[in-house]
């Protein structure tokens, strides 16, 4: 092993790893993608997705399958979904970015000089 791994440049775990792994398609940059519990799921999950146009959340998918007297935590199943359906947290909504001297200027002006907009928003 510590002369493939001096041929090869990698680090003697890195071979053990490789040599280790029941196939080579497991070892993806290095790292393991065992097969999960939950790929027994994926066709139900992804006709669900079609069916709801993919507006159900992890929670809502979680739930479907505890129903069906399976358990799966949130966490887990995000993480599967992140990893075999390239799923991603949708982004909230933009925060509108405010500059250091607009909110001390809030801060520091009387309320009454205020223009509407400036008074309506939060702070």
């Amino acid at each position: 092993m510590q002369a493939l791994a001096r041929h090869l440049g990698w680090g003697r775990y890195t071979v053990q790893r490789y040599a280790r792994a029941a196939r080579g398609q497991y070892m993806v940059n290095g790292r393991r993608t065992r097969p999960s519990r939950l790929d027994v799921h994926q066709p139900t999950l992804q006709r669900r997705i079609g069916e709801t146009g993919g507006m159900l959340t992890i929670k809502e998918r979680r739930e479907e399958l505890v129903a069906c007297g399976h358990r799966v935590l949130c966490s887990s199943l995000r993480d599967w979904a992140r990893s075999r359906l390239g799923w991603r947290a949708s982004p909230g909504p933009a925060a509108a970015t405010l500059s250091v001297r607009t909110v001390v200027g809030w801060i520091t002006r009387h309320p009454d000089t205020l223009t509407e907009d400036e008074s309506a928003r939060p702070g």
